[in-house]
């Protein structure tokens, strides 16, 4: 099979199953309606670690990119064209808000690539402050499972965010042999893990009602198997908080640890779709950690397909190597341009293949921004650095450094290094 230039295969499987542990449930997500589908994408493309019973799962965050096919299923052509790099910039300035016992956690830096590019999709790859919330799940305060392709049908984030609370709970023996949900939250606590703006409806029940809970409750009534119904709770004549129900019996039961398959032959069938033979195509993925490893290495080579401004002849050969050895370009298309055609880099031959002519070229890619230009997008460190015993990337090492030096950032540094089983003053006796 030949790929035109244009063809970017929507060969990543997206799991419909997103995970987040309770603390993150019941959060405030400073994330507006396009963030808060661009979130559960990125939940999609995780394989979680939550059960003793788990053989295969992610040990870190991995970048993956969604492709552009699957950008545009999702948000449709008015999203897609004119709203997603600006949401990116903005979700990746938000934060996560905790309200536990122990006091409030604010997350920052959810992310450490999330990057659109029109042509090929949308890179997502989490930062590690996120690890103890959707990854490790094992020895979390529980977690919960929700269907995100149903999430993603909602057009609401109020509506989304209702739909999360309420599945919270679905897995309490009471409410399995019911198949009826209910919950009953406090007016701020509403406000708080629906992220209702501050100041917003104050004073103004009425409008609180019809646009936070009745809209977002209709569109969740018609457009998923899924129904709620509330009713006010009052003390006197005022409104405290609010009784949800959510009747289930619609909707398929299924048990909290149901996860996706390994998905191998999918990801055999999609090397095949390449133009591979079979015994090809198995000796590819042995070069892979897992399925989901070999669809996003498959995703990245056919990206840097797309990007090559030099005709690539010898299409099946630059794949293989390209999926093999994991190529990976970081920073802006100019980069990869002036690269390739920079002929001082190329010395070409005519018993060279161009798969061959290009690897030099993409591993000088990987490795080459001059200091003094390179910024955080262009930021390159191979997935399989293990710089120190508790496996923190030097990168991250020098920021935690710098926010305790400069004593700014105090809570974030604390709770990533939490998330490696360190304290504070562990920290600074080893690594300062």
């Amino acid at each position: 099979m030949v790929l035109s230039d244009n063809d970017v295969t929507d060969s990543l499987i997206l799991c419909n199953k997103v995970y987040q542990s309770n603390p993150l449930i019941g959060a405030r997500k400073n994330f507006d309606l396009i963030g808060m589908k661009i979130f559960l994408l990125g939940l999609q493309g995780l394989n979680p670690h939550f059960s003793l019973q788990d053989k295969i799962f992610d040990k870190k965050f991995k970048e993956f990119l969604v492709p552009a096919t699957k950008i545009k299923e999702v948000f449709g052509n008015n999203w897609y064209l004119y709203g997603i790099k600006s949401a990116c910039k903005k979700l990746f300035n938000s934060t996560i808000t905790i309200d536990n016992p122990n006091g409030v956690i604010e997350l920052r830096h959810l992310f450490r690539r999330l990057e659109y590019v029109p042509s090929e999709g949308l890179y997502i790859w989490f930062d590690d402050i996120l690890r103890p919330y959707v990854l490790d799940l094992l020895d979390t305060q529980g977690f919960t499972q929700v269907d995100g392709a149903v999430l993603l049908k909602l057009s609401s984030p109020y509506a989304i965010r209702l739909l999360e609370l309420m599945l919270q709970y679905r897995n309490f023996e009471k409410f399995k042999i019911r198949r009826e949900i209910k919950r009953t939250f406090k007016l701020s606590e509403l406000r708080f893990m629906l992220n209702v703006p501050e100041g917003a409806y104050q004073g103004r029940l009425n409008n609180f009602k019809k646009f936070v809970l009745e809209n977002p409750i209709r569109e969740i009534n018609e457009r998923t198997n899924y129904k709620i119904s509330f009713q006010p709770i009052k003390a006197g004549r005022q409104v405290v908080g609010f009784e949800f129900k959510l009747d289930t019996k619609l909707v398929p039961n299924f048990g909290n640890n149901e996860r996706r398959a390994p998905l191998i032959h999918e990801a055999i069938k999609a090397l095949k779709s390449l133009g591979f033979t079979e015994k090809v195509a198995f000796a590819i993925f042995g070069k892979c950690i897992d399925a989901d490893d070999c669809f996003s290495r498959i995703n990245r080579a056919q990206a840097l397909l797309v990007r090559s401004k030099t005709p690539i002849r010898n299409r099946e050969g630059f794949l293989r190597k390209a999926i093999e050895q994991d190529w990976r370009v970081y920073g802006n298309k100019r980069k990869a341009h002036d690269f390739a055609n920079d002929k001082t880099s190329v010395k070409s031959s005519s018993t060279m293949s161009i798969a061959e002519v290009f690897a030099p070229i993409l591993e000088a890619m990987r490795r080459a921004t001059p200091p003094e230009e390179k910024n955080d997008d262009d930021y390159y460190v191979p997935l399989d650095e293990e710089p120190n015993k508790y496996n923190i990337r030097s990168d991250i090492l020098q920021d935690i450094r710098d926010w305790l030096n400069a004593g700014k950032d105090l809570e974030t540094a604390e709770m990533l290094l939490s998330s490696y089983g360190l304290t504070v003053e562990q920290f600074k006796k080893e690594f300062m």
